[in-house]
């Protein structure tokens, strides 16, 4: 049965299912570290290996609630079972779960710009109209 991540504090030590958006991936020797997300909130899941996902991922993930004070709100997830639902591109046509000062307006636009004419350029022009 899904539990929100807002409430996984309430299952320390039991089996939970969560489903959300990754927000962040960070990488550690062997280790994965996932900043999960849903519509009540974010939770740390822990991955042995590599996880072989990118940001904004749709993922069900299945594992043991524990305690973890250097977690994100002090419990995290060991995952045993991670389902890739649905897969982000890496390279996504608009920055998302960056910095807020790397989130300029400026910046936006000139990626938004930049991702607009690449594609106008691969559009075949009809020279007859």
């Amino acid at each position: 049965m899904r539990t929100l991540l807002a409430e996984v504090a309430k299952h320390a030590g039991e089996e939970v299912e969560v489903r959300g958006w990754v927000h962040r991936v960070r990488e550690l020797g062997k280790i994965s570290f996932l900043l999960l997300r849903d519509r009540s909130g974010m939770a740390q899941c822990v991955v042995d290996g590599k996880a072989e996902v990118t940001p904004e991922s749709v993922v069900i993930v299945l594992g043991q609630m524990s305690a973890n004070d250097k977690a994100p709100g002090g419990f995290e997830v060991q995952v045993t079972s991670l389902q890739v639902v649905a897969r982000a591109e890496p390279d996504l046509p608009v920055p998302v779960n960056q910095d807020p000062d790397k989130l300029s307006l400026e910046a936006v636009l000139a990626r938004i710009s930049h991702t607009a004419a690449t594609i106008l350029d691969q559009v075949p022009s009809d020279e007859s109209i």
